[in-house]
């Protein structure tokens, strides 16, 4: 058996739990979905803030640096690879990944398409402290009717990633996290004291 490592920066997702509304249907265990593949075959669900965290500190470790806030504003092939200017840095590279979506400068200066699909929902996504009502260990999949709701099991007891559509339910013309908690009571009836 291998060894959970990262363990203490993520939670374990060992199961499914399916439902619908506010039922639960149990739970499916996951087990090692990528045995034979990896040597890291669970799920861990890392938050993002986390997952920098650990990509930053290695990259430091490398002897790299990250300019935190830093606009590459032109990119243009070089006999060594890539130049980026940065700010008034100009910056050469082996290779650049644009990561910054659709409206990538890496993907326009290379003439990429985005072959991808805009969807035209918005989401809510909510680090949720002191959850009730979600099978814990578990990604919590539940459905009901036109709503959605993912909840993803984060560190520390009680905390949870909460995934969903956002609407104005009380028609006040904005999208808070007023309306999100609301919602997820009434149609889930998971509750949460808090959120980060």
């Amino acid at each position: 058996r291998h060894r959970r490592r990262g363990a203490r920066s993520g939670a374990p997702a060992e199961a499914l739990a399916p439902g619908f509304g506010s039922r639960v249907f149990g739970r499916i265990p996951l087990g090692p979905l990528g045995g034979g593949l990896t040597p890291y075959p669970w799920i861990q669900v890392l938050e993002q803030s986390r997952n920098e965290e650990i990509l930053h500190g290695n990259l430091q470790a490398l002897g790299g640096e990250v300019r935190w806030g830093a606009q590459v504003t032109s990119l243009r092939a070089a006999p060594e690879g890539v130049e980026a200017v940065v700010g008034d840095t100009t910056i050469t590279a082996r290779f650049c990944v644009g990561t910054d979506g659709a409206n990538s400068l890496v993907r326009r200066s290379r003439e990429i398409a985005f072959d991808g699909v805009t969807n035209p929902h918005t989401f809510y996504v909510i680090d949720a402290t002191a959850v009730g009502g979600l099978v814990d260990g578990a990604i919590n999949v539940r459905p009901a009717g036109d709503e959605f709701l993912l909840g993803f099991p984060m560190r520390g007891r009680g905390n949870w990633r909460l995934i969903g559509l956002a609407r104005d339910d009380d028609g006040d013309g904005t999208m808070d996290e007023r309306d999100a908690q609301a919602r997820i009571r009434r149609f889930f009836a998971v509750t949460y004291a808090d959120s980060r």
